[in-house]
């Protein structure tokens, strides 16, 4: 096991560590002064100098907020301390978490998740396996299993009253509006984020690949196997094994027969263990291969 050390001892690197386990964690470290020597949380915290020391079985993460990463970062490499940092704090779960992405401590990756650079979560849950390339914005979605998220893929927050309402401007039915500067109301009169199941915003089977620059509207769900195209705009929910493309999305095509699609979402090959995929991933290059196993697997099950 590798000695952690969440490089930053503030609010946010305490958060961390709750999130972590504070049996996981080798100590803090930290640039303030005033902060090395004494402990936060149970945890001491250490210099970049005990840091740089520490044998070569360690690793650095850093547990401070996006504003404050490029220039930490920046320092630990100058300081020959660049090949120990890690993307992401859960070294045992096998991620690939580029060093210039951001996941907030309420975000959950459920393990051998690749997350690549430019990429921004926020209070979401990545399921095992799937990935997400680089400069996408994931808020408040839940993804599932095997999924394939492309490049600049954009959730959508966020509803503006179109009808009776005199004005668009959150002033006038939204006190807490962070980016309205003005507000002319004492309380919400208007509803402006929609969940697909509470608290996401928008949800995303198993097996879905969404093409670049794909922007989803909040309140969606994405159904198992789904495929949207490059560019589109999803504004309603899908039904699994569908392609979709265009502004705004819109069928385009079936990826396979009504039957064939009862039959994978009945197997549900996303909940079997590794071991069971790895053994039959050779029938999943043909549907009629796969039934044909499977079937053959429960005939012998029931004859047994």
């Amino acid at each position: 096991m590798k000695k952690l050390i969440l490089f930053g001892a503030g609010e946010l690197g305490i958060k961390w560590l709750k999130k972590i386990g504070k049996d996981k964690v080798y100590a803090f470290a930290d640039f303030n002064i005033e902060k090395i020597g004494k402990e936060v949380e149970g945890k001491r915290v250490i210099s970049i100098e005990s840091v740089y020391k520490l044998d070569e079985e360690k690793a650095i993460f850093i547990s401070t907020s996006k504003k404050y990463r490029d220039e930490i970062r920046g320092s630990l490499v100058q300081y020959g301390l660049g090949e120990y940092l890690v993307g992401t704090p859960f070294l045992e779960l096998g991620h690939d978490i580029d060093l210039d992405t951001y996941i907030d401590t309420q975000s959950v990756l459920e393990g051998k998740n690749s997350i690549s650079s430019g990429t921004n979560v926020i209070e979401s849950y990545i399921g095992y396996a799937s990935y997400i390339a680089g400069n996408s914005q994931i808020i408040k979605t839940r993804i599932g299993r095997y999924c394939s998220i492309g490049p600049n893929v954009k959730i959508i927050r966020g509803q503006h009253p179109v009808k009776e309402f005199v004005s668009t401007y959150p002033g006038f039915y939204s006190p807490q509006n962070s980016t309205a500067t003005v507000s002319f109301c004492t309380h919400n009169l208007f509803d402006e984020f929609k969940y697909s199941n509470y608290p996401y915003a928008v949800s995303i089977g198993n097996d879905v690949w969404i093409g670049a620059d794909v922007r989803i509207m909040e309140g969606v769900k994405i159904a198992d196997g789904t495929i949207i195209g490059a560019g589109a705009l999803v504004v309603k929910d899908t039904e699994p094994y569908m392609i979709l493309g265009g502004v705004p999305a819109r069928l385009i095509g079936e990826r396979f027969t009504k039957r064939q699609i009862e039959f994978l979402l009945e197997l549900k090959w996303w909940n079997k263990s590794e071991d069971w995929i790895r053994n039959h991933a050779a029938y999943f290059k043909n549907i009629h291969e796969l039934e044909k196993v499977i079937g053959n697997e429960y005939f012998t099950e029931e004859k047994g």
